[in-house]
């Protein structure tokens, strides 16, 4: 709304900006910035400290083995969100299971998410194929639908996922199990900013 107004010169002199606002709306003054006409009272409410919370989000990952009469012995990877109890889960082997669960998870409760992203980068996406859907040209694995909504692929990595969860705004954090040789990753810790 106000891009002026989110420079670093102006964010670090808040108090001393919202000083002469003050004053400039008891002498009801009409500012001029980029070419607008505002009122004080729209610039204090633009420029006022924001709170930010942090949003936490975890996501465990466990292991197990099908007893399905067609599936008997193939590798099953879940991925569990504790905020909302769902469970993503896929099958076999052979390519990035956790990459997998991880994406599906992401897409199925993040879709606001990689809309603002979409809007943010829609040049970077090209046709895909002659179905309407579209990949990222950056971000491997991320697809858009003709419908509007996004999934992502999995199968390509979970280093593809966390790149596509980062280009969102989230920061992560891997859970481990210190007790054993191989320290398996056991979850993530998903975290953003947002400002309220």
């Amino acid at each position: 709304m106000f891009p002026e107004l989110k420079s670093s010169y102006i964010m670090a002199n808040t108090e001393t900006l919202l000083a002469n606002l003050e004053y400039a709306k008891h002498n009801q003054e009409t500012l001029y910035i980029g070419g607008g006409e505002f009122s004080p009272a729209e610039l204090i409410e633009a420029v006022k400290p924001k709170s930010v919370k942090l949003k936490i989000e975890s996501v465990s990952i466990s292991w197990g083995i099908s007893r399905g009469r067609d599936t008997y012995g193939w590798n099953i990877c879940r991925a569990v969100s504790r905020d909302t109890g769902k469970t993503y889960r896929t099958i076999g082997g052979g390519y990035d299971m956790v990459g997998t669960v991880i994406g599906e998870w992401f897409a199925a409760e993040h879709q606001t998410e990689l809309r603002a992203l979409y809007a943010r980068d829609h040049l970077k996406f090209k046709a895909y194929s002659q179905t309407g859907h579209h990949c990222h040209c950056e971000l491997y694995g991320l697809f858009a639908r003709p419908d509007g909504s996004f999934y992502m692929d999995g199968a390509t990595g979970i280093e593809s996922m966390l790149r596509i969860i980062e280009a969102c705004g989230f920061e992560y954090q891997r859970q481990y199990n210190p007790r054993t040789h191989s320290k398996a990753t056991t979850g993530y810790f998903f975290s953003k900013e947002i400002t309220e």
